[in-house]
């Protein structure tokens, strides 16, 4: 979607003057959609096609909040998951704005670490590599 405002409700004269973006993450690194009104209103929250309730947000591993007295609007995930990763949408009114979460696996995939066994000659050094799929699913490479 555009940053241009959104008109959000004929009747109400609402608009989003700050849209939703995509945002990109790394598993259990907090990420923010944030979006902002021009004048104080309620949102909603849907993660692909389900409304994330605020009586059922946390359980889901998600935040709602509301600032600035209602113009500012923030869906929070503290520690996503691969499962977090979705469409995300805000609606107000009849309008509504919508930006994916991408989350990738955990950040120290792609690291390269040594490991020293006792002493510090060089022939004790054996570097190794660690691949993983999920924070659960990792394998070592020796090199």
């Amino acid at each position: 979607m555009s940053n241009r405002a959104f008109s959000v409700g004929a009747e109400s004269g609402v608009t989003f003057t700050l849209p939703i973006e995509q945002r990109e993450t790394y598993e259990r690194e907090p990420v923010t959609f944030l979006c902002r009104l021009s004048k104080p209103g309620a949102v909603r929250w849907f993660a692909g096609d389900r409304e994330v309730r605020a009586e059922e947000a946390e359980a889901a591993g998600v935040l709602l909040e509301a600032r600035d007295g209602g113009l500012e609007h923030t869906l929070t995930v503290p520690a996503p998951t691969l499962e977090h990763a979705a469409s995300y949408t805000v609606k107000c009114g009849d309008e509504e704005s919508s930006a994916r979460l991408i989350v990738h696996g955990t950040r120290f995939c792609d690291r390269n670490f040594t490991y020293v066994f006792s002493g510090d000659r060089r022939k004790d050094r054996m570097n190794w590599l660690v691949y993983c799929q999920s924070a659960l699913k990792c394998r070592l490479v020796f090199v």
